[in-house]
């Protein structure tokens, strides 16, 4: 039981990360943008 909590936990958290990792990708290239254009 006490692995399968890990597991999960471990599972979610990947999920996690692959969505919030594209998010901040895409914050990074839109304040790039921002500062390109606004410059």
């Amino acid at each position: 039981m006490n692995l399968h909590t890990t597991v999960s936990q471990g599972l979610l958290a990947i999920q996690a990360l692959s969505i919030i990792g594209p998010i901040e990708s895409l914050r990074e290239a839109w304040g790039l943008f921002n500062s390109t254009v606004l410059f």
